[in-house]
């Protein structure tokens, strides 16, 4: 995990080996060893749970199979006649403490983080992370998003009402009594929560001002992002499980946005690429319609 380089002590000697998180850009959310404490102390996690932080990041430690364990006793047998010493053994993990596989959790390739690998993740579900924040452990809802069970840091801001007006006007007569909102949150499954920068909703009699809406609520989900690249790889594989219709990326440092659509049968999907004007018409530009 790091390199040494020299020995000179007047100069920094060492580094670090890996690729950190905003190197990758992937905004995972650093945690604290008292956070830990927390989560164990309130139930977030039970007491069995075998997780460890590296560096911030808590992720499920490796369950041994069959072969490692007796690897591990030979080992520990030799050291002790090498030492002359008795070999205490620590209690043995519960199997129930260990991670399972949940069908509904999506598997990304950005979850092989460099620093913790060849660990996974820890994932919690939208009630865990609704209890963390709840009772302090995490700080503002606005400022955090889960995704698939890992709590990242969201990013600041959201479109203007200029934009959102524009969209509202430019909706197809389908959805001319849908409901736009800015900033809102949308639940996809049940280990997910996004905060979308505009989100045109199909309308329901209880409205969204008690209950997030969900993805089967959204027909168009938009992001404005300086980073295209990266919401394509968080954010459209969450759109596209569960159902959003639509979702729009807004890029206005190359005045276009990419469109990811369903096919009128389900199918599948397309992407296309647009100018902004195509959509939005001329002189749309959210950074200066706050």
């Amino acid at each position: 995990m790091y390199l040494i380089v020299g020995s000179d002590r007047s100069t920094p000697t060492l580094y670090r080996g890996v690729v950190e998180s905003d190197e990758l850009r992937i905004p995972l959310h650093r945690f604290t060893v008292k956070q830990l404490h927390r989560m164990r102390e309130t139930g977030v996690l039970a007491p069995r749970t075998r997780v460890e932080l590296l560096d911030g990041i808590l992720v499920d430690m490796h369950r041994p199979s069959a072969r490692e364990l007796e690897a591990t006793r030979r080992i520990a047998g030799i050291l002790a006649e090498h030492f002359a010493a008795d070999v205490v053994a620590g209690e043995p993990a519960h199997p129930d403490g260990y991670a399972t596989f949940d069908a509904t959790i999506m598997v990304h390739d950005w979850e092989q983080h460099p620093l913790t690998a060849p660990y996974r993740l820890h994932r919690f579900s939208l009630a865990d992370f609704d209890r963390m924040l709840d009772i302090g452990i995490l700080p503002s809802a606005e400022r955090l998003e889960l995704l698939d069970g890992v709590v990242l840091d969201a990013a600041a801001g959201g479109p203007g009402e200029t934009l959102t007006n524009a969209v509202a006007m430019r909706l197809p007569a389908p959805m001319s009594d849908a409901v736009v909102t800015r900033r809102s949150a949308v639940e996809l499954g049940p280990y997910s929560r996004l905060w979308v920068d505009l989100a045109v909703c199909r309308p329901r009699s209880a409205g969204y001002g008690a209950k997030p809406a969900s993805g089967d609520d959204v027909l168009i989900a938009l992001d404005v992002v300086s980073q295209p690249e990266l919401a394509q790889r968080l954010r459209w594989p969450l759109y596209a499980r569960w159902s959003v219709t639509e979702a729009w990326i807004v890029d206005f440092d190359r005045d276009e946005i990419l469109a990811l659509r369903r096919t009128p049968l389900g199918a599948g999907f397309t992407v296309e690429v647009h100018r902004l004007e195509e959509l939005l018409g001329p002189r749309i530009d959210a950074r200066r319609s706050k």
